[in-house]
């Protein structure tokens, strides 16, 4: 089974929009996981812009290399390779700090344009 961060998308623009939401999740959740911001009453202290930017392992462009996030077809290809290695399970990995209703669509989307090529 592979568990990756995924979003299908519905332009070249929704691609960008959700790498760079994707991007600031992985900053946040790697300031918290290496304990870098306090934290206090579950919220951890803010980054700032130019500390996201530079983080060279987030940034947008490293989202759509690492992570499962383009168009349908894009999205097919990617999990085709991934069945070509050897994977027979795919985990869609929704949770983010995207809004409930962009979750949503990805998955409905995920559902009605990516799992028909793999029935």
């Amino acid at each position: 089974m592979l568990l990756q961060h995924s979003y299908v998308a519905d332009s070249p623009e929704d691609v960008q929009r959700a790498a760079e939401e994707l991007n600031r999740f992985y900053c946040y959740f790697g300031a918290w996981f290496k304990n870098e911001r306090p934290v206090d009453q579950g919220l951890i202290a803010p980054l700032t812009e130019d500390e996201i930017k530079a983080h060279p392992f987030y940034s947008p462009e490293a989202m759509q290399r690492d992570l499962v996030i383009a168009q349908a077809p894009g999205v097919i290809e990617r999990l085709k390779k991934y069945q070509d290695l050897g994977y027979d399970e795919y985990a869609f990995w929704i949770d983010s700090s995207m809004s409930f209703e962009r979750k949503k669509a990805s998955l409905e989307r995920f559902i009605t344009e990516v799992m028909p090529a793999f029935a």
